[in-house]
């Protein structure tokens, strides 16, 4: 799939544009991270890929077909949309939680199947929660949660995957496990946009990488190339350096102590 954003603006009140004028390209296994400072619009530039807010200019493209001409459920068969926070009030089971996602597949009225409910088992086992179908939703950690968000997208089956800040309330260790996810999810040839707040993440899962800023623009290019130690500084108001570190075998980001 092809996903082309055509100068893209979006404001809630008129004359105070949140973005303006961006634009891009993707294919599939990209994965493109996008930063930016609290309320630089972020949240809302996903919601707009996700086609849950209209911008006020541009066009968003999904292989050669506008968005805007396409119904939800056309768009929930090619983009999976993982928010910041999900609050479920039902007693939900981990395996009903998930085959949820197949529901632009589902007649109204009728039911998930035993092909449905296959399809969850399986996403479950990808993103390693194979063992906590039966446990309740509600219940679990907040990582065990996110897991679970992750598998319901994959069950939907989309070609674009969006993933808004993933790795926001979790654990050291669980913040590895998802972005090892989100590697692999590229690497299977899925299309996968996230925001971060951690420009290590980002550097971590390569690709392409954009800086949001508050004015509205944003600087796009290669991970590795855009996020230079004097741009994120000026970004977040901090001392940021970059080195390659070898036991990692990679680039990494720091905040120098004291400068």
């Amino acid at each position: 799939m092809k996903l082309e954003v055509k100068d893209i603006g979006f404001s809630y009140v008129r004359g105070r544009d949140v973005f303006q004028n961006v634009s891009f390209s993707l294919e599939d296994g990209d994965v493109f991270s996008i930063l930016g400072v609290n309320g630089a619009g972020k949240s809302t530039l996903l919601s707009c890929l996700a086609g849950l807010s209209c911008p006020n200019a541009g066009d968003i493209v999904l292989d050669g077909r506008s968005m805007f001409s396409m119904t939800r459920n056309e768009i929930a068969r090619l983009i999976g949309y993982v928010p910041q926070i999900h609050a479920s009030s039902f007693a939900y089971s981990v395996l009903e939680y998930t085959v949820m996602g197949r529901t632009p597949y589902i007649p109204p009225y009728a039911t998930p199947g035993a092909d449905d409910y296959a399809i969850a088992r399986e996403k479950l086992a990808q993103v390693g929660m194979e063992n906590m179908e039966q446990k309740v939703f509600t219940e679990i950690s907040g990582g065990e949660q996110q897991l679970a968000m992750i598998a319901r997208v994959l069950t939907q089956e989309p070609k674009l995957i969006l993933l808004d800040e993933p790795t926001n309330h979790l654990d050291y260790g669980n913040q590895y496990r998802t972005i090892e996810i989100l590697r692999q999810l590229s690497a299977a040839g899925y299309i996968v946009i996230t925001t971060t707040h951690n420009p290590d993440h980002a550097l971590k899962l390569g690709g392409t990488a954009a800086i949001l800023t508050a004015g509205g623009g944003l600087r796009i290019g290669q991970a590795g190339e855009v996020l230079t130690p004097e741009r994120l500084g000026a970004l977040y108001g901090i001392s940021v350096g970059i080195t390659y570190l070898a036991d990692a075998g990679r680039q990494i980001c720091y905040v120098r102590e004291g400068q």
